[in-house]
């Protein structure tokens, strides 16, 4: 019996999927309706979407499973800007630049601050397998972050020289 996932990817996202969705949530249907013909770069405001669905709280239920399809069927992501209080389609150099670059940062800063968080736990208040346990899961945690420290670097480095990519 295996405790752990195989993979850590999520699970696809079919057409019949989404269509057991809209049958079930007519508010998802009328977004999607809406949204599917649009492209890279679209933005439709939070108020637009609150009058799709019908009301606030319905559009707060599908939100995600709107995001999910427009991932799935379109291979575009959704995203919230808050200047323009609007979900942007996102383009694909953003996606490729400035999300990464901010999706990585936070996931280093996550495992750096769980890094910190066992660090400062007493000892007093842990059994010996407790504090080998939090010894191992501090130096995970630690590798983790410099692994994504590196592969955050490497990815500024191949912004900035393209030559620096290897050819495919």
């Amino acid at each position: 019996m295996t405790i752990t996932r195989k993979t850590a990817a999520p699970k696809e996202i079919s057409r019949e999927d989404i269509a057991r969705w809209e049958a079930r949530r007519p508010a998802l249907k009328a977004i999607n309706d809406a949204t599917m013909d649009k492209s890279h770069g679209f933005a439709i405001t939070v108020s637009e979407c609150v009058r799709l669905c019908g009301s606030e709280a319905d559009f707060r239920k599908i939100a995600a499973h709107w995001k999910t399809s427009v991932l799935w069927v379109l291979g575009i992501t959704v995203e919230y800007e808050h200047k323009s209080k609007a979900y942007v389609f996102v383009t694909a150099a953003h996606q490729l630049t400035t999300r990464h670059a901010r999706v990585m940062a936070s996931s280093e800063k996550k495992h750096r601050q769980e890094w910190q968080r066992l660090g400062v736990m007493r000892n007093a208040d842990l059994t010996d397998h407790e504090r080998a346990l939090r010894l191992f899961a501090m130096d995970q945690h630690a590798q983790v972050a410099g692994k994504i420290e590196a592969a955050r670097e490497h990815h500024r480095i191949a912004l900035t020289r393209p030559e620096s990519l290897p050819r495919v």
